[in-house]
């Protein structure tokens, strides 16, 4: 196989702007969501006695994240392996580590997996809940503002032959492809 194009997010775009990205569509989702919410709730007094419930959720979002991201591998690559690191110094980060190619299609839905998972979690328990929605908003836009650099990572595989592989490598993502001779 042959390495048709290499993807470094932190290179191509840099972990400050990814991270502001992050920032900023955390902040305008929730600003949509919001109103959007108190559009379809528009009677309903909004309760804060579980505050510590909506703590605890955030602290675990990101560690949930990661794990959904695993779930669409697990029956095809057993043999994936956890990597607990630190960004900057003071950032946890956990990676799985699968040191064999996948398919695009494999890929891309592992890209997306979390987003689709927890994007209805929220919005089922927002409608079962509806006094505690804003809890509920308030992950939801946390959450969408995780999944910018895998939205990210899905814009720079567009173009790529669907036929495909992916590879991880300690600098980021190589598309890879088979090459006749």
């Amino acid at each position: 196989m042959n390495s048709w194009k290499s993807i470094n997010l932190d290179r191509q775009f840099g972990s400050q702007f990814i991270l502001f990205l992050s920032m900023m569509t955390t902040l305008f989702s929730f600003i949509v969501i919001y109103l959007s919410m108190s559009a379809f709730f528009p009677n309903v007094s909004m309760y804060d006695g579980y505050g510590w419930v909506l703590l605890f959720s955030v602290l675990f979002l990101y560690p949930t994240h990661k794990l959904i991201h695993y779930c669409p591998c697990i029956l095809e690559y057993p043999k994936i392996r956890p990597a607990l690191y630190l960004k900057w110094g003071v950032v946890p980060l956990i990676s799985f580590k699968i040191n064999d190619p996948i398919p695009k299609r494999l890929y891309r839905l592992t890209l997306l997996f979390p987003f689709l998972v927890l994007t209805s979690v929220f919005i089922g328990g927002a409608y079962a809940f509806p006094h505690y929605a804003h809890y509920f908003t308030i992950l939801l836009s946390i959450h969408t503002g995780l999944c910018v650099s895998d939205f990210i990572a899905l814009k720079c595989m567009v173009g790529s032959p669907e036929q495909s592989f992916v590879e991880e490598t300690e600098q980021g993502y190589d598309i890879l492809i088979f090459k006749d001779y």
